[in-house]
């Protein structure tokens, strides 16, 4: 195999160059340094440009069902706890894979005062709130 690489090569016969395969991480390493982000091409102008006849139109409650009413979660996670700080306004996400852990997690957040938390399972979604409905 002759070097420099034939633009046509695969990418994986560039990578087992040990030279290429130390500047690639070493140029991916620089730019992580810089604290620019790499550009990542996109595709955005042929949608911009698509006809809207090419787009399928959707009503509100195919929308609504599909995105609020078929949440999934992967296997390994029990529950995702959302909690929102009344005060603050503040909200902190935590995943859970042992169903104990998170009863603990609701045990103290309802202990909490103000502060409002959401518990979504493979299952359900239950909101919780700090304050006491009365008859008013």
């Amino acid at each position: 195999m002759s070097w420099p690489p034939i633009k046509n090569e695969p990418f994986w016969l560039v990578m087992n160059c040990p030279v290429l395969n130390y500047l690639h991480k070493l140029s991916k390493y620089l730019s992580l340094m810089s604290g620019r982000k790499r550009y990542y091409p996109n595709n955005w102008q042929e949608y911009k440009d698509a006809d809207d006849s090419d787009f399928i139109p959707h009503t509100y409650e195919e929308v609504m069902s599909w995105k609020v009413g078929g949440w999934e979660l992967p296997s390994s996670v029990c529950c995702i706890i959302r909690a929102t700080n009344l005060k603050t306004k503040k909200v902190k996400e935590y995943v859970y894979q042992k169903p104990h852990a998170a009863q603990a997690k609701v045990n103290e957040l309802i202990s909490t005062p103000d502060v409002e938390f959401v518990v979504a399972d493979s299952d359900s979604i239950h909101y919780l709130f700090p304050h006491t409905l009365t008859d008013e």
